[in-house]
């Protein structure tokens, strides 16, 4: 069966890809859609098609309490269909590249120490990653990833990490430590193939 995802950025869907591909799901079709407000004003019908499809839509948790709230101001999980995983990554899906400590800190050239031991509990991981590389010793990476001027990121913010998360990024060690992706996996696993 085909799956199709329905994510909020490039660096969403450059990890989902990842991902499904270790999980030899590599028959997904993985949208871009720029931005929360778009995938909320289309979850009813991606929730519709669930009914005969597999359908992934990935979102970051942003200022909402706690995941289970945010699915549930969006779609309530009592109306979720079948075939619909609907998942909140906690809080942005820069905790789960910060949660391979060893390859993001052998690649931001950094000690692991200084990567967060449980990026889960990160409030703002975007803010802890460009800390991060402000601080690493590899001036490429800041003048790619750091935003300049009114630029709310780099820009080569999304190819850099995508390169890292195709070339370093392990999900066996990420879910060690992201309790968040661990949850996400389990729900890829319970889809019908």
């Amino acid at each position: 069966m085909i799956y199709i995802a329905f994510v909020e950025d490039k660096l969403t869907q450059s990890i989902l890809r990842n991902i499904l591909d270790r999980k030899n799901l590599n028959n997904a079709m993985i949208v871009v859609k720029h931005g929360a407000g778009n995938l909320k004003s289309n979850i009813t019908e991606y929730n519709r098609v669930a009914k005969s499809q597999n359908i992934i839509v990935l979102r970051d948790q942003d200022q909402i309490p706690c995941p289970p709230m945010a699915v549930d101001q969006w779609l309530p999980r009592t109306i979720q269909n079948p075939g619909m995983i609907f998942h909140v990554i906690e809080h942005e899906i820069e905790a789960w590249l910060m949660a391979d400590r060893v390859k993001f800190a052998q690649w931001l050239n950094c000690k692991v120490n200084e990567i967060p031991s449980n990026p889960d509990t990160v409030i703002d991981p975007k803010q802890k990653l460009f800390s991060l590389v402000r601080n690493s010793k590899r001036n490429e990476l800041k003048r790619a990833i750091l935003p300049h001027g009114t630029a709310r990121q780099g820009p080569e913010y999304n190819f850099e990490l995508g390169r890292f998360v195709d070339k370093h990024w392990r999900l066996d060690h990420a879910v060690k430590t992201s309790n968040n992706l661990k949850r996400f996996i389990k729900k890829l696993k319970s889809l019908n193939p």
